[in-house]
């Protein structure tokens, strides 16, 4: 038992903020609580008034035990969950998070609309092919249970979190006394000579009056009293206890009934050169990036390489040093102004004059083009069998999570009315 509490305390010792932040259950969870102070009925805790929701913590305490799971590679135990306080951990770190995210949009670093959007085309999760679309961000929301504004918002507290620990992280400063004073503690040695004297022989004739209890529980009282606590009792549905048999049939009716999502829409390899124009250049300066621009596209058309004048003229940092190269780009994935001009263009031709976007203008140049096209059903049956599976099998967990949430708040033994129910 040593041994696996060891174990699981190296997890606890890595942070729990850094657990926390997942936002794709997979699975169901029901639970109880107990507690000797609540702030609201649907808040875990409050933060100068603002509410820590209980589902916000039931993803972060479920987030956490799968990470403890996944790391030590066996069942973490009701016992053992009790025993680490994980309930009171997750709820703490909440708490903590709170009070930074907090704090640093008091001080203007909260997340941008940019960034967030930066970050969510990053994640693989909401990926076809390697790139982000909106059909696959949609749906992997609705497979997990979140509205896009609730996922956005979360996306938001962790963005602003981590900007700000990393601005706390960056004020941190560490002397080279203090550097030194670390160094000398790793590698000194101390020889030591020491005389055992043992106290249970004096116990019999040590006594101490209750005047002397009593003063010393007055000036110790600190020592006897108990933190807040509380006892979980939960049941864990995972939906890959429900996955049903999924037939040809069914496969067959979903990709006819689905056929937008095996088809690859038209789509363009392309390059350009951006030049911004400032918010508050006025009409010169607007006049002075498109003329910078036309001046690429001449030069361009007169046979200088393009991907030579992007690099000399562009001033969009991820692509000038690609040679203005932004990949392939799907129809409808580029602000509209850019996306009409882009596929009007076919291959080796360059767009006839500056492209205004809120971006500034662009010089576009065509490098190859892919026509629609769409995966034949050998080719998906497998995928579409697993998501079927597993979308059915993450409703039968919910059902079952709803038919027994009410006899299980309402139940005066949590556990017997559980296994009564056949949950656990």
């Amino acid at each position: 038992m040593i041994t696996v509490m060891r174990r699981y305390r190296r997890v606890l010792q890595v942070g729990l903020l850094g657990v926390i932040a997942a936002f794709v259950l997979t699975s169901v969870y029901i639970g109880s609580m107990s507690s000797g102070s609540r702030a609201r009925a649907d808040a875990i805790a409050t933060v100068n008034g603002e509410a820590i929701p209980v589902d916000r913590y039931r993803r972060a305490f479920q987030s956490y035990v799968n990470q403890m799971t996944q790391y030590s590679r066996q069942p973490l135990t009701p016992e053992l969950i009790e025993q680490l306080r994980i309930a009171d951990n997750v709820r703490d770190a909440l708490v903590a998070e709170e009070i930074v995210v907090q704090r640093a949009r008091g001080e203007g670093l909260a997340a941008s609309d940019e960034e967030i959007n930066a970050y969510v085309h990053t994640m693989r999760a909401f990926q076809e092919d390697g790139r982000f679309t909106r059909r696959q961000f949609e749906r992997t929301l609705q497979r997990a249970g979140f509205t896009e504004k609730d996922y956005v918002e979360e996306v938001r507290r962790q963005l602003t979190y981590q900007k700000a620990s990393g601005v706390i992280r960056a004020g941190i400063k560490v002397s080279d006394p203090e550097l030194e004073r670390a160094f000398a503690l790793r590698r000194e040695e101390v020889r030591a000579a020491w005389a055992l004297v043992e106290t249970a022989p004096l116990m019999s004739s040590a006594t101490a009056g209750d005047e002397d209890i009593a003063a010393y529980l007055k000036t110790h009282s600190a020592e006897f009293q108990l933190p807040e606590r509380r006892r979980v009792q939960y049941v864990m549905l995972a939906p890959k206890d429900f996955r049903p048999q999924v037939s040809e049939a069914e496969v067959e009716k979903y990709y006819t009934e689905h056929a937008r999502e095996f088809e690859t829409p038209q789509q363009v390899h392309a390059a350009h050169v951006l030049v911004p124009v400032p918010q508050t250049g006025g009409s010169e300066a607007e006049d002075k990036a498109r003329e910078k621009i036309a001046d690429v596209i001449r030069r361009a058309k007169a046979g200088e390489d393009f991907a030579r004048l992007a690099a000399q003229v562009s001033e969009d940092p991820g692509t000038k040093t690609k040679g203005g190269d932004l990949g392939w780009i799907t129809k409808g994935e580029m602000v509209p102004a850019f996306d009409t001009a882009v596929f009007a263009l076919g291959p080796g031709q360059i767009s006839p004059e500056p492209v205004r976007t809120p971006f500034g203008f662009h010089a576009i140049k065509v490098l190859e083009t892919r026509a629609a096209s769409k995966k034949p059903l050998k080719d998906v049956a497998a995928s579409i069998r697993d998501r079927l599976a597993a979308e059915a099998a993450d409703r039968a967990a919910r059902a079952k999570a709803d038919e027994v949430k009410a006899p299980l708040q309402s139940a005066k033994d949590f556990m017997a009315e559980a296994r009564r129910l056949g949950s656990c």
